[in-house]
């Protein structure tokens, strides 16, 4: 069953500021938003991780969103979107 993903409007906003602000990122950005576009369209409510109330979590690095599954309706809304970014050695392990 194929679902129809949306980004609410606070997600949208929040994904173009992080796009902004990080320029070195920007394609791993774009690449992480169309990952998570696909991997919500089937199967959502088996992605990620469960969140609060009805919300889930899943991370594609460098962004994680959260989301909500309306399965009656086939339809999936990323609520909000964090960036996480790239994780650098301090030579320490």
């Amino acid at each position: 069953m194929i679902f129809t993903v949306i980004w609410q409007k606070s997600a949208e906003n929040a994904l173009a500021e992080l796009w902004i602000q990080h320029p070195q990122e920007r394609d791993a950005i774009t690449k992480a938003a169309n990952r998570i576009d696909t991997l919500l369209r089937t199967d959502p409510h088996l992605k990620g991780d469960p969140h609060f109330a009805l919300t889930r979590s899943l991370l594609v690095a460098p962004l994680g969103v959260i989301f909500r599954v309306a399965e009656d309706d086939r339809l999936v809304k990323v609520l909000a979107v964090l960036y996480f970014p790239p994780y650098i050695s301090n030579g320490f392990s």
